[in-house]
């Protein structure tokens, strides 16, 4: 798990190492609570589809939420250290995004469509 930002705004992303499923979401802030609440959603979905997610390997950020998403256990990376598939998938969906937003038939993005994509 790890969050990235475009123009600003926080992007909560996960990707799993066996079957290569990315989530994102948009999030308000970066607080416990989003964070918990992003999390057991995504868990969620994992779970309604059958799968177990034994681990979670995240960023040095989410470790307010490590007790609250027991049994599961949490790795938590250094603070100099990073989760390389999550930092991997999320340089994907950013170029992904800017190759879509090139293709479209503007020469600025309109305000409305910026909110959309945000």
């Amino acid at each position: 798990m790890d969050i990235f930002y475009v123009n600003g705004n926080p992007f909560f992303h996960t990707i799993s190492r066996l079957i290569d499923f990315r989530t994102v979401a948009t999030i308000p802030s970066r607080s416990k609570t989003v964070l918990l609440r992003e999390t057991k959603a995504v868990l969620n979905m994992y779970e309604a589809r059958g799968y177990n997610v034994p681990d979670i390997n995240a960023d040095k950020e989410f470790a307010c939420i490590r007790n609250d998403v027991l049994p599961i256990h949490m790795n938590i990376a250094d603070a100099d250290d990073h989760v390389p598939e999550v930092e991997r998938s999320i340089r994907t969906v950013k170029e992904r995004i800017r190759c879509t937003i090139h293709g479209l038939p503007f020469r600025r993005i309109p305000k409305v469509l910026g909110r959309a994509i945000t």
